[in-house]
């Protein structure tokens, strides 16, 4: 069973990017969905029921919005311990 992974990030290119990479890297593991607008989330995470939604840190969300059984992780820019 593959894990549904919904990408928020509002940068086209880097979106592209990052989709090529996962569906190249782990295509037997995820399903990676790309969303770009904040108005579509609740729309994507209705529409395909992911188990992770990544959000750019840089992204202002209210993440109260996000249904429980919804993980929320974000992306920085560098490599942290948090």
């Amino acid at each position: 069973m593959k894990c549904k992974v919904v990408i928020f990030e509002q940068d086209q290119n880097y979106q592209n990017r990052l989709l090529v990479a996962l569906r190249e890297k782990f295509a037997d593991l995820l399903d990676v969905i790309p969303c770009s607008e904040s108005s579509d989330i609740l729309k994507c995470i209705e529409r395909h029921h992911p188990d992770l939604l990544v959000i750019n840190e840089r992204i202002e969300y209210d993440l109260s919005e996000i249904p429980e059984d919804c993980a929320v992780a974000c992306f920085t820019e560098f490599r942290t311990a948090e």
